[in-house]
């Protein structure tokens, strides 16, 4: 089982018997504010060949904050977590409010990515806006799912 800290940006795995590790404690450029933080986990479909999974988090950047998905790769004896590649960034956010993330498989195989309007009342009929919305994507890349339309 793989779970996440939200303020404390952790990424823990609880394996048979119990035994728990944190397998990614404060990752570079994690970022938590309020209700946004180290927030939604789900494992790849393909995870026990891969063993690739995605978080949604805050992020810092030099320009500023963002919410966005990333995918990671769990090692062979799971103690340690790799981040490999965001595939969905620029999400909206501003103090940490209204920040969430949530992560789920749609049908074949599509990525949804439930995320927070940042308390900005206009972003979910803003369809430049990635905020308020649920998003289809492909979970290897972010790009839109076919058919998905244009939002963010």
């Amino acid at each position: 089982m793989l779970y996440t800290e939200r303020d404390r940006e952790r990424i823990w795995w609880r394996g048979p018997g119990g035994r728990r590790e944190v397998v990614a404690d404060t990752p570079r450029g994690v970022w938590h504010s309020g209700e946004t933080g180290m927030m939604s986990i789900l494992a790849a479909r393909d995870f026990a060949t891969t063993r690739h999974f995605f978080t949604c988090h805050g992020a810092v950047e030099p320009d500023g904050h963002d919410i966005r998905v990333v995918l990671w790769e769990l090692n062979e004896q799971a103690t340690r977590a790799r981040r490999i590649t965001p595939i969905v960034e620029g999400l909206p956010t501003q103090t940490g409010r209204h920040g969430g993330c949530r992560l789920r498989y749609g049908v074949r195989g599509a990525l949804y990515v439930g995320t927070g309007d940042a308390t900005v009342g206009t972003n979910p009929q803003d369809l430049t806006s990635g905020g308020g919305k649920v998003l289809r994507v492909r979970p290897r890349t972010g790009e839109g799912w076919p058919g998905s339309g244009s939002a963010a």
